[in-house]
């Protein structure tokens, strides 16, 4: 019983359900296709290695799907052939990106739209409301650090702490 009991409490923190997002709106519904494994291929990083529930493997091109949780929890977009961790979900999508060596944090607009590299210019040439942006960009420069930035340890990026504190978002 006991051991039951500890296998249950170690898959609730470990095991993590798996899916495939086909469509934006099966990510933001979190109504995905629940599969047994999803990685990228091996051989290829444009095709996708995806076991069923049923045990059945395919392959899959990756820019045939909006993107994917693994099993540890993490979502990723597949933009352009490529993958971007979900590093936040907010006013604004902002991701991470595994350039080898180097993590570039990038963002977009909504789900749905292009992935950006994260930079002042890049706001600034994404937002509709340009009042708006002179007040976020203010609150970015006081703040005097990176906007990539964490607010705190597992809180918002500075970006969004910002959009979500002046109630002003410049991108809708």
């Amino acid at each position: 019983m006991k051991l039951i009991l500890l296998l249950i409490l170690l898959c609730t923190g470990y095991c993590q359900a798996q899916k495939v997002f086909y469509k934006v709106e099966d990510f933001l519904t979190q109504e995905g296709q629940s599969v047994n494994k999803v990685k990228p291929a091996l051989f290829n990083p444009k095709i996708l290695h995806i076991t069923d529930s049923n045990g059945l493997r395919k392959y899959v091109s990756s820019n045939s799907i909006w993107g994917f949780k693994n099993e540890d929890g993490e979502i990723y977009r597949v933009y352009r052939n490529d993958f971007y961790r979900v590093i936040e979900v907010g006013p604004l999508m902002v991701y991470s990106h595994d350039l080898g060596k180097t993590q570039q944090t990038c963002f977009s607009v909504d789900p749905a739209r292009p992935i950006i590299p994260l930079s002042k210019r890049a706001l600034v040439r994404e937002a509709k409301n340009n009042s708006c942006m002179r007040v976020i960009k203010s609150k970015l420069s006081e703040s005097g650090r990176p906007m990539a930035a964490s607010a705190k340890s597992g809180q918002n990026y500075l970006i969004n702490s910002v959009i979500k504190e002046t109630g002003c978002n410049p991108f809708q």
